[in-house]
Parts: structure tokens; C-alpha cells; sequence
């Protein structure tokens, strides 16, 4: 495998970003059993839209991956990448997930992908969704998670879920900023619309304020993207 554009900071710590292809004539992956951190940033071509991420990263123990669309046509996040990352083999030990600009995803998908992932500390999500978000991905969340980040559209010509996007405020309500634990930092954006019903944004304002953690609501995604 192969990109025009790659940075890899050490045998621990991938980050790849433009055009990835295969090598002529080469079909065996080269076993990454030292790969704790990867980046997808960005990148273009149907190479990875062909194969699963543990079979790209074979042996792989990952703590950290992040994924950025960044390009309208770039290489988008499916079902089948997300199921492979969070495989007991090859997502164990995965402590921070970083999805931005999702669209492909489904939400039992993400559900079943949290509810692999016990020690998960950090997880932010931009979904863009189409038409389902039948399950409730905030009620999987793991009990060890301390940050947690989610902003939720629907693509331009869907429509939109207000529905279903109610019952995840209600959900994150009761189990991210009502938790016995308080989490450190929460960021979510939510349609003006579903912010302003009952006061929820001035209601989840005062609840981290009493509870001592850091909120912010809002789109948080593009500040993100600068920090990759």
C-alpha cells in the first residue's frame, strides 16, 4: 500500500493522507504489529473502500484512530471499516476514536462498535445521517469514557431525523451529563431547534456547571480538523 502524500512518525504512529494504492503485483499486507496510532486524513481513491482496516493493518494493536473525510469525494468510512476496527483481535485496546464527516455509517453499526470498545476514553463523532438512526449509540458508551464529542446534520438532500436526534439529546441527558461520574469535557451540536425545546441548552449549561466539567455547545468539528 501506497500514497502520494504520507507521513509516518514512527513505527507506532501512521498518519495518511492523498491517493492510496496498491503496489503492482502485490497482494500480501506487511504485518504493522508495532502500529498503536493511525490517521486516515483525507484520503482519496477506492483502495480502502475494497478492504477492511485490520486487513490493511494486519496485527495491528491500536490505542488511537482517526478518521477525516476533509474531501467531498475522498474515501468514506463504511460499516465494514468501522466493524474490522472494533474486532476483539485488532480494537481491544483502542482508547480514542475520532470519526468526522460520516455519512456511511449505520447506527446499530456504531452501537455495536461502542459496545466492543471498553476501554474507550475519548470519542468524537460528526455524522451526517440519511435515512436511519434507528439505535440509540449513546447508551452504548463505555463507563471509561472522559471526553466525548458528537455533532449531528443530516446530508442536504435527506430528511432530517428530529426525531430520532431528540432521543439522543434525551439519552445524553440522562447517561453523559447526569453520570455519577462527570466526564471532563463534552461538546455537542445539536440543531437549534432541538436546543431550544425546554431549555435544554440552558438546562445541560447549568448541570456542568454544577457538576464541575467543561461544555461546549456548538459546532466543534472544524477546530478539530486543524488539530490532526
Amino acid at each position: 500500500m501506497s500514497c502520494t502524500a504520507q507521513t509516518a512518525e514512527s513505527n507506532s504512529s501512521t498518519r495518511l493522507l492523498g491517493d492510496i494504492v496498491q503496489p503492482p503485483h502485490r497482494r500480501v499486507f506487511t504485518p504493522t504489529p508495532s502500529l498503536q496510532h493511525l490517521t486516515l486524513y483525507g484520503v482519496t481513491g477506492t483502495f480502502l473502500d475494497r478492504h477492511a482496516l485490520d486487513e490493511c493493518f494486519p496485527e495491528a494493536q491500536l490505542e488511537s484512530f482517526t478518521y477525516a473525510l476533509v474531501h467531498r469525494l475522498g474515501f468514506e468510512l463504511r460499516n465494514h471499516h468501522l466493524e474490522s476496527l472494533a474486532n476483539p483481535a485488532h480494537g481491544h485496546g483502542l482508547r480514542r476514536l475520532v470519526l468526522l464527516g460520516c455519512s456511511r455509517l449505520s447506527s446499530t453499526t456504531i452501537t455495536r462498535c461502542l459496545e466492543s470498545l471498553p476501554m474507550l476514553e475519548y470519542f468524537a463523532l460528526h455524522l451526517a445521517t440519511v435515512d436511519e438512526l434507528r439505535s440509540n449509540f449513546v447508551l452504548a458508551l463505555p463507563t471509561r469514557l472522559s471526553v466525548f464529542k458528537l455533532q449531528v446534520i443530516n446530508v442536504w438532500y435527506a430528511i432530517a431525523l428530529v426525531s430520532e436526534e431528540r432521543l439522543l439529546c434525551d439519552a445524553i441527558e440522562r447517561v453523559v451529563l447526569l453520570r455519577e461520574t462527570p466526564l471532563c469535557q463534552v461538546c455537542l451540536c445539536f440543531r437549534t431547534q432541538l436546543m431550544a425545546e425546554g431549555g435544554r441548552q440552558e438546562r445541560w449549561t447549568h448541570i456542568a456547571r454544577e457538576r464541575r466539567f467543561e461544555l461546549e455547545v456548538g459546532p466543534w468539528e472544524s477546530q478539530m480538523l486543524e488539530e490532526i
